[in-house]
């Protein structure tokens, strides 16, 4: 997938997620274990770190079947760099969400899955 398409993705889930009443805190928060791409507070005040996903109709694996152990131990460790890094994050509850979307990254199937995983 190129940097573009990645980059439409993550704009089509933001919106959609922002359309579900969530409000963006971070995007594409890098630090050197990993990337975050999308970090959002919900209504009930917990911060959701959303993991973006896309593959194309004929790949080889799903969006979800690619998100692999050591991508999601990535995730959490960056979140973790997150938290200290901004100490107004620390106590709040986290969960871990994914957006994975299929076909073609503007109009394809979105599934947003909500405490996707837990650390």
């Amino acid at each position: 997938m190129s940097r573009a398409t990645g980059a439409v993705a993550e704009a089509r889930a933001l919106a959609h997620l922002e359309a579900e009443g969530l409000h963006c805190l971070r995007r594409n928060f890098n630090c050197s274990v990993g990337e975050l791409d999308l970090v959002m507070r919900a209504p009930d005040g917990a911060l959701v770190v959303v993991e973006v996903r896309h593959r194309a109709d004929d790949a080889q694996v799903s969006a979800l079947e690619s998100l692999s152990p050591a991508k999601l131990r990535r995730v959490i460790l960056a979140t973790e760099v997150l938290l200290l890094a901004d100490p107004t994050l620390a106590g709040d509850a986290v969960r871990f969400d994914v957006v994975a979307i299929t076909g073609d990254a503007l109009d394809g199937a979105l599934d947003w899955i909500p405490d996707a995983f837990r650390p």
